[in-house]
């Protein structure tokens, strides 16, 4: 989850953490562009309204490195884009998603369906 607004940040956390995601917030794109190079993420939610960098810029940067062309990305934005933006989000994201966290959590579902719960002797050889 990248966003710069820590609230945004705690309400996706509380969100979903108890649906059953693992959670990593970074309210710095350039941060969260190290940790998914480290960790690769299987989706990436993201604000387009970032402090020193767009979000469209953040986005083409994260789908050269190998992690950020294979997860899946939602974009949560609390305003209404223009028609070059939403054409332009379509070639770079799976979904854009406006409303609060219940739509993004809908969202979420319905691009990362939980597994069934794994013997934890299993979740190591899945990077769980």
């Amino acid at each position: 989850m990248i966003d710069s607004d820590p609230e945004v940040l705690a309400l996706a956390r509380a969100t979903l953490e108890p649906a059953g995601y693992r959670v990593i917030c970074e309210s710095d794109g350039e941060a969260a562009l190290r940790l998914a190079a480290q960790d690769p993420p299987a989706v990436v939610v993201l604000d387009l309204h970032l402090p020193g960098a767009h979000g469209f810029e953040l986005l083409e940067r994260l789908r050269r490195i190998p992690a950020g062309r294979q997860a899946a990305v939602i974009v949560w934005n609390g305003t209404d884009l223009e028609e070059e933006d939403r054409q332009r989000l379509a070639s770079l994201t799976q979904a854009v998603v406006h409303g609060g966290p219940t739509a993004l959590l809908e969202e979420l579902r319905r691009l990362a369906p939980q597994r069934p719960e794994e013997d934890p002797a299993e979740e190591g050889r899945h990077g769980g």
